[in-house]
């Protein structure tokens, strides 16, 4: 599956919901939305969280977007805590 790309520039308009100006937002062919918080190592490679953006009868409470939110939430909460990760964090939000 096609990750996102290191080098996507500023978010803005549909991706006012990226949690710091320090993470960028990236789209790649398929149209998945990728947030990715930059680590220190940037070699390293990169963790990923999230869940696929549609939705299925009967998925619950926890199905789709809500992976997505948890994913952004959590990078939020480090931030604010003052922690950098060790390598680059990426959320995922895929079209399924």
């Amino acid at each position: 599956m096609p990750g996102p790309t290191k080098n996507s520039g500023k978010a803005s308009g549909p991706h006012a919901a990226v949690p710091s100006p320090r993470s960028a937002a990236s789209r790649d062919a398929a149209a998945n939305t990728y947030m990715t918080w930059p680590g220190r190592d940037r070699s390293a490679p990169m963790r990923m969280v999230g869940s696929h953006l549609d939705s299925v009868p009967q998925g619950g409470n926890f199905d789709g977007a809500a992976g997505v939110v948890s994913g952004l939430t959590a990078i939020r909460a480090l931030q604010a805590l003052g922690r950098a990760p060790a390598q680059d964090i990426s959320v995922m939000g895929v079209r399924a």
